[in-house]
């Protein structure tokens, strides 16, 4: 989805103290909340690839220590909501991957000015964008679901999120803007770090309660993040192969329950009697109530007790040599980089 090179290089914007300026030739992506999760794997997907990517961060100095002995890494200060800045550190780019977020409490604060920010940036820059979707405006329908499925969402954070791929579907038309909107479930990985999945993989590597948010015989779909993440770049390096506005789902992995999920976490971990629960609804309504992200979760609830699943009939025509990590393979490296932290 790279726009033709330009003629000459433009001008690399100046580095604020403490990020890490290095000459980067031909930047294929501008990575936009690049310190965990998806932003991060895709930004070091590039990188294991030979190619420099730029990086957006609130805390360089922060992010700097997520890169390590990738130098080609160019890490810059600046805030996501900021056009002016990311349209300036988007210059030299082709893509501008926007995977920042927020906490769910700040959700219909935070998310949308800095998706207008990057589509302000993009539309300046002539940079396409790839944006992160998931399940949660798409409903509650009764089986797997393609492309082709219309989004209904049910709650407010999948309202936000349909607004989202509107305004994107928007500046593609309006503004010439190279879109990619690629949906996937929920993430683990050896980048992703927080309250669902700390209390998987982080309590099976001490040895503590496994926590299981919903119904234990429930089954789930996981994105295995380094699997999203090359499927991602892949995607990005076929151009105008994708189309100007496309939706692509990216299924991952189905477990026939979250108990067996937890089990096999357990298993990677080397424990041999796991302790798994589940998460009581009520104890998360309690605890929202002191907590504002765990009240947001209840109206979620529907993902963790039935499930939203997602197929893909655009997947395998535009990456037809695509293979997963197998899922037990997933399960054992995300399981070791917990255990490498705990050294």
């Amino acid at each position: 989805m790279s726009p033709p090179p330009a003629k000459q290089r433009p001008e690399t914007p100046p580095e604020p103290k403490g990020s890490r300026a290095v000459d980067l030739p031909g930047i294929p992506a501008l990575v936009v909340g690049a310190t965990r999760g998806l932003g991060l794997a895709i930004a070091r997907e590039y990188l294991e690839r030979g190619k420099p990517v730029r990086v957006i961060a609130r805390d360089a100095k922060a992010a700097i220590k997520k890169f390590g002995s990738f130098t080609s890494a160019q890490i810059v200060e600046a805030d996501a909501s900021d056009a002016e800045a990311i349209a300036q550190h988007a210059r030299g780019c082709g893509t501008i991957v926007h995977t920042a977020s927020a906490p769910l409490s700040k959700w219909k604060t935070h998310v949308t000015p800095m998706l207008e920010a990057t589509i302000e940036a993009a539309s300046k820059s002539g940079c396409s964008i790839l944006y992160p979707g998931n399940v949660w405006n798409l409903g509650t329908p009764s089986g797997p679901i393609d492309e082709d499925h219309k989004a209904l969402p049910t709650t407010r954070k999948g309202a936000i999120k349909q607004r989202h791929e509107e305004m994107l579907r928007i500046a593609a038309r309006d503004k010439g803007v190279r879109v990619l909107i690629v949906r996937a479930p929920d993430y683990f990985g050896p980048t992703v770090r927080n309250g669902l999945v700390d209390r998987l993989f982080g309590n099976a590597v001490r040895e503590k309660p496994i926590e299981v948010l919903g119904e234990l015989g429930a089954k789930h779909q996981w994105a295995y993040v380094p699997d999203l993440a090359r499927v991602c770049v892949d995607l990005l390096e076929l151009g105008e192969r994708v189309g100007p506005a496309r939706i692509v789902h990216f299924p991952g992995h189905t477990v026939d329950s979250q108990q067996a999920f937890a089990e096999m976490i357990a298993r990677a971990a080397g424990w041999t009697a796991p302790k798994i629960k589940s998460i009581a609804w009520t104890g998360v309504w309690a605890g929202g109530l002191v907590n504002k992200d765990l009240f947001e979760l209840m109206e979620q609830r529907y993902l963790f007790d039935e499930g939203v699943f997602l197929s893909s009939k655009a997947l395998p025509r535009l990456l037809p040599k695509f293979e997963a990590t197998p899922i037990e393979q997933a399960v054992a490296q995300t399981v070791g980089s917990y255990k490498q932290e705990l050294r």
